[in-house]
């Protein structure tokens, strides 16, 4: 069986397998570089709770600054409703011989009446060997739903061992931290959530190197639904 028909078998199951879901947190990369596209789907999954989808367009516009949208969509009654549209920012703090990849993210996410629902600066490290690849981000992030707001922390990190000359294996953590102040009526809980993660990357004879990965969340803090899982498919051209 080839690499792309592995991928597609591993979707097929992953996804009906975890519908439904409250979703662990997106972990955010220092990519893309100068004059390169990203694209990238991620969905969350898991009993409990609401599908979530995102669809993110990044361009890099120079080797420090990155600018990007971000569709977010959720899978309720039966159809796909809309959430947010985001614009976002990310500068590269460190250049290509630092030891540790560090870089900052802000992103500016709007609801369908063009309100901004949400806030959030992120700082992303990342440390890749031959052998161990990890990443951190670590998010301060406002809401605003219907009128209510909260402000409060997020996290997210991954640390995984390459296994052969395409994959990596490991573990992987999310979640979020009770809110530091709301409004009245505002709910923000925290949660926590950790599992193994897979991340396969392909790169077909002439065409962009295509990257996916699944990761299983359990809820070891917190609130929230016992399991969820994520998928991601991300591709730079």
């Amino acid at each position: 069986m080839r690499l792309p028909a592995i991928i597609l078998a591993a979707l097929a199951f992953a996804i009906p397998a975890l519908a439904s879901a409250q979703s662990p947190e997106q972990l955010d990369q220092l990519e893309p570089g100068a004059g390169a596209w990203q694209a990238e789907y991620f969905g969350t999954f898991g009993p409990g709770g609401a599908r979530e989808h995102a669809l993110e367009a990044m361009f890099g516009l120079n080797d420090r600054l990155a600018v990007g949208v971000e569709l977010e969509v959720e899978y309720e009654n039966g159809g796909l409703a809309f959430d947010t549209l985001g614009v976002k920012a990310l500068y590269r703090l460190t250049g290509d011989e630092a030891p540790v990849a560090l870089g900052a993210q802000v992103q500016l996410d709007f609801d369908d009446r063009a309100v901004l629902a949400q806030a959030e600066t992120r700082l992303i490290a990342e440390v890749e060997t031959e052998a161990w690849w990890g990443q951190a981000n670590v998010m301060l992030r406002r809401s605003r739903d219907e009128g209510e707001t909260a402000t409060g922390f997020a996290y997210a990190w991954s640390l995984q061992h390459k296994m052969g000359s395409f994959a990596w294996l490991g573990i992987e953590g999310s979640g979020q931290s009770a809110a530091l102040w709301r409004s009245d009526g505002a709910s923000a809980s925290p949660a926590h959530f950790t599992g193994p993660s897979l991340t396969i990357e392909w790169q077909p004879a002439g065409a962009p190197e295509i990257e996916v990965g699944f990761a299983y969340f359990r809820r070891v803090g917190g609130v929230g639904p016992r399991d969820s899982g994520r998928v991601f498919i991300q591709t730079t051209f």
